[in-house]
């Protein structure tokens, strides 16, 4: 009994193949969407950021406009100080008697002296204003570093490295995602034993790959979502596997 030849599935691959396609399109589609998200959120940070400098920066120039306005009442002051001190000098030298000069200079010495103590106090409250100047810029500039620091945090979502930025633990490796891309760079692990925890243990939805080699660049750093990557390789684990050649001895 004759069997008859089995028939080529043409229909059913194509439709698989456009299923496929759509998928693709799709989650490219999820992706442009997730870095719209990620940019607007950092776009609201940043601004976030700089209306609260801007505000500390307000109150700074706030708070110089009245030391100075300070300052400029001090300098008044001494001069209708020396002023007064000038005319009571010009009166001294019109008494002709001894007693009347030297009672004269008597209330000149007194009010000198209440004049030197008035302006060591003037001084010493304008030392303290502007020490609470100085402790306000200090504040300010911690505060803005501070803000900084925690929008590089943001920004590198890497692991469960505590210290933002430093590469504890890099691998070298390949990732390639659902539109056809092949990223090739670094990824920092932090304290986690193997690459698998990224995915496994650590919350983020991103993973972040630096010095990665993207359209010419050779140093960039690439975000891509967990979701749209297709296939991991560890070079370093290749390298490991790899078999070693044995060595030629030269004795026969």
């Amino acid at each position: 009994m004759n069997k008859k030849p089995l028939q080529p599935e043409a229909d059913t691959m194509d439709s698989i193949n456009d299923k496929l396609t759509k998928e693709f399109a799709k989650m490219s589609t999820l992706l442009q969407q997730e870095r719209k998200n990620f940019d607007m959120l950092m776009a609201q940070q940043r601004a976030a950021f700089n209306d609260e400098v801007l505000k500390k920066i307000q109150e700074i120039v706030k708070d110089r406009a009245e030391l100075d306005k300070a300052r400029a009442e001090l300098s008044l002051e001494k001069a209708e100080l020396d002023n007064k001190m000038q005319k009571m000098r010009v009166e001294i030298e019109k008494e002709s008697r001894t007693k009347a000069i030297e009672e004269t200079n008597a209330e000149l010495a007194k009010a000198r002296l209440a004049a030197e103590n008035e302006i060591k106090k003037l001084q010493q409250e304008f030392k303290k204003e502007e020490e609470k100047h100085f402790q306000k810029m200090a504040a300010l500039k911690k505060e803005n570093h501070e803000l900084e620091r925690d929008i590089e945090q943001k920004l590198f979502l890497t692991s469960g490295n505590t210290q933002t930025g430093q590469k504890k633990n890099s691998q070298e490796l390949i990732v390639q995602t659902v539109t056809g891309d092949s990223y090739r760079g670094y990824i920092n692990i932090g304290f986690n034993e193997r690459l698998s925890d990224m995915f496994t243990k650590v919350k983020s939805q991103f993973i972040i790959i630096y010095d990665a080699k993207v359209k010419g660049e050779e140093k960039a750093t690439v975000f891509i979502n967990k979701q749209n990557i297709v296939s991991i390789k560890p070079l370093d684990e290749a390298a490991k596997r790899k078999p070693m050649r044995p060595e030629h001895s030269d004795t026969m």
